[in-house]
């Protein structure tokens, strides 16, 4: 059986072969395991520098892992910063993942309406309609793309 790591470093590697983390977490996790403020900060940084630390890198997995189940651009924001990434990370990654995948918002919310609407033939009422609207609202989409879902459908 392989003895406890040693270090912060040694500590901070060993969660990285198991997951991907922010800096953040990282830090957090390591401050968690009782290691001082300054060694976990130092192991950070060395971590960063080596490249096994990434923000942008771990941000946009989590974007696209977000995405794939449906969730809009404003809830993907307020997870990353949950997970200590930056405002200004975040929102680049979101950025960058957008200009990568220009419809997945448009996607995301025709599938969905297509799940979620009651009735396939009509259109939805106006209740139906504002029931819909609300769980893509709390699903972090913009009022502006899911009122032109809502027409689509």
């Amino acid at each position: 059986m392989p003895s406890e790591p040693k270090s912060a470093r040694e500590a901070a590697a060993a969660l990285l072969s198991n997951r991907a983390y922010s800096s953040g977490n990282m830090y957090e996790k390591l401050i968690g395991k009782g290691y001082s403020e300054n060694e976990s900060a130092d192991a950070v940084k060395r971590l960063t520098e080596l490249g096994y630390l990434d923000d942008s890198a771990y941000a946009l997995g989590v974007i696209r892992s977000q995405r794939a189940k449906g969730y809009g651009p404003n809830r993907i924001l307020l997870y990353l910063q949950e997970r200590g990434i930056p405002r200004e990370i975040a929102e680049d990654a979101l950025n960058i993942d957008n200009e990568v995948s220009a419809n997945s918002t448009t996607k995301a919310i025709d599938a969905y309406l297509r799940k979620h609407a009651k009735n396939d033939t009509d259109a939805p009422g106006p209740a139906e309609r504002q029931k819909l609207a609300a769980a893509l609202a709390r699903r972090g989409f913009d009022y502006s793309d899911i009122r032109a879902g809502l027409e689509r459908l």
